[in-house]
């Protein structure tokens, strides 16, 4: 399952709560992130909040923790209550496509190398 935690998804989150509620086995979620920029401390929508807590709740009655793409979706995690047992930083799950033997290796960078930049334009600050 992957959500994306951001308050354009607010019904949809809602909708996935109420199957979560209904299930009667038990749940892994791998890859839960948050998508509301970089400032998780400034983001305070109730609407959202509440919604997603009780989806992380949902959750939780299922399963001991909830595993999260990175540190931004933990401290948002962590800000609405939620105790850092019950949270897994486990990174983007793609990385775990090819099993344990996967191994990337870095290209050599040299005068020739192309190097491509991705810019969101809503993005004031690139840190």
């Amino acid at each position: 399952m992957l959500i994306f935690l951001k308050p354009t998804q607010i019904n949809h989150v809602k909708r996935i709560t109420t199957l979560i509620k209904n299930l009667d086995i038990p749940l892994c979620v791998l890859g839960l992130g948050i998508g509301i920029g970089l400032d998780v401390n400034s983001f305070n929508d109730t609407k959202t909040n509440e919604t997603m807590e009780k989806f992380v709740r949902a959750i939780l009655e299922k399963s001991k923790s909830v595993g999260v793409r990175g540190e931004l979706t933990f401290k948002y995690l962590n800000r609405l209550g939620f105790d850092e047992n019950e949270i897994n930083v486990l990174g983007c799950p793609s990385i775990y496509l090819n099993g344990p033997e996967y191994n990337i290796t870095p290209p050599e960078i040299n005068n020739d190398s192309k190097i491509a930049l991705n810019i969101t334009p809503s993005v004031k600050k690139i840190c």
